[in-house]
């Protein structure tokens, strides 16, 4: 299977929404507005904010305002025509002139999906979340006739397309969550593409993928990576003969302005001390960023508290016993639970360690692993600290039934505990 990346955070420096801003603000200067107004969950906003310093930027949330320019929109509602959302916010007390651009439509989209498509690709995988860049690329496709399949990849349950009343919009892709878009109908009209419904363990299992492949982006603009999902590529139709263009819309211009901020408040250092402070800086962060992952044990994506506390465990900080010494190290440990450098080099060497110890037997026989641990597995690599505990201890202890195994281990499993005793875990 061949695959092509188009990361919009080589185009812009951070997120897609940043493409095609200067043509809204262009427009919007056009008409001689105070004010836009936009329902957006982040990057959108902030990108007309880097940008419209000359007009005021509104943006319709669905929580509690944090600054003057949020609007909260009532619980329950939803706002699918601009004056609507132009009402809400006169309702606060704005009169001037305004106009909302939620759903404006660069021209600029139609180049990118000329780009994307100029080897003629046999799919597009992309994020879909308003659908506009989605649709941009259907329209280039039936525009040069062209047989390529765009699949949208997008939080089941909680997108615009097949909403069926859960407010319940929380996701680690959370910039492709919203209860109603304008372009849905006419999304799900073009029959020949799939919008594509991930679960929550689909779409951390994509980020994970788009980490190892050492591509900068936010747990949204990863989506993409579901092609690396057996069971995604089987139910989609994707061969190993075909051609596909893996779409990654970037990372977040918050997590962006954010880095630079930071950097510009050490700008009056001398030169050389500047230099060498960043140099090491920046060494350090890429380390320990590229050495995080191997903390998450669970493999969800994330590194919980309890985690990071599991992790000092395993490296032998402390034992989870009754020694003075321990306990005082474990309490400290709860009351700041961060993670060192040497953390983390420790818990990669577990891993890899762990690894190492398994490819013998299991390396070859991928189909056993997916059987034993109860999902499918294309590398030993992609296995979580918990899985591959568990694997070792069905190699050393069972050679009979690996359901009663299960049944048997998993509720003497720590962490499992911890998962049930604390939500958020």
């Amino acid at each position: 299977m061949k695959t092509t990346l188009y990361n919009f955070k080589d185009v812009t420096g951070a997120t897609h929404k940043e493409v095609g801003v200067d043509e809204a603000i262009q427009d919007a200067r056009e008409k001689g507005l105070d004010a836009i107004c936009v329902i957006s969950s982040g990057n959108y906003v902030e990108a007309l904010r880097e940008k419209a310093d000359d007009l005021m930027v509104f943006n319709l949330v669905n929580r509690k305002p944090r600054d003057t320019f949020e609007v909260e929109i009532p619980e329950t509602t939803i706002l699918t025509t601009a004056e609507e959302r132009r009402d809400l916010v006169r309702s606060k007390g704005f009169t001037g002139s305004i106009d909302d651009y939620t759903d404006f439509l660069p021209k600029v989209y139609s180049e990118h999906a000329e780009n994307i498509l100029k080897e003629n690709p046999d799919y597009v995988v992309c994020p879909i979340g308003s659908g506009k860049l989605w649709l941009s690329i259907v329209n280039k496709v039936e525009e040069l006739g062209l047989g390529t399949k765009v699949i949208g990849v997008t939080a089941k349950g909680k997108n615009g397309f097949y909403w069926e009343g859960n407010w319940d919009l929380e996701s680690i892709a959370d910039k492709l969550t919203a209860p109603h878009t304008s372009l849905g109908k006419e999304v799900l009209s073009k029959k020949n593409h799939t919008v594509f419904e991930a679960s929550e363990r689909e779409l951390r299992k994509a980020y994970r993928r788009a980490r190892r492949e050492r591509v900068d982006c936010e747990p949204s603009g990863a989506v993409g990576f579901m092609l690396y999902d057996r069971k995604f590529r089987r139910e989609i139709g994707i061969g190993q003969d075909n051609s596909v263009v893996i779409i990654s819309t970037g990372s977040g211009l918050s997590d962006t302005v954010d880095k630079i901020h930071k950097k510009s408040r050490i700008s009056s250092l001398p030169l050389i001390t500047l230099s060498v402070v960043a140099g090491g800086l920046l060494a350090y962060g890429v380390l320990y960023n590229a050495l995080y992952p191997y903390a998450d044990i669970n493999g969800d994506g994330t590194v919980a508290p309890e985690e990071i506390i599991e992790t000092k465990a395993r490296n032998g900080e402390f034992f989870l016993g009754n020694f003075r010494e321990d306990t005082e190290k474990l309490e400290k440990a709860k009351a700041f639970p961060r993670l060192t450098l040497k953390d983390l080099l420790a818990s990669r060497k577990i891993k890899k360690d762990s690894i190492a110890n398994l490819k013998g037997k299991y390396e070859n026989h991928l189909g056993q692993v997916s059987t034993i641990i109860g999902r499918d597995v294309e590398s030993l690599d992609e296995l979580s600290q918990s899985e591959l505990s568990y694997l070792h201890a069905y190699e050393e202890f069972t050679q009979g039934n690996s359901e009663l195994f299960r049944a048997y281990t998993l509720p003497h499993d720590r962490l499992g505990r911890e998962k049930e005793r604390n939500p958020r875990y």
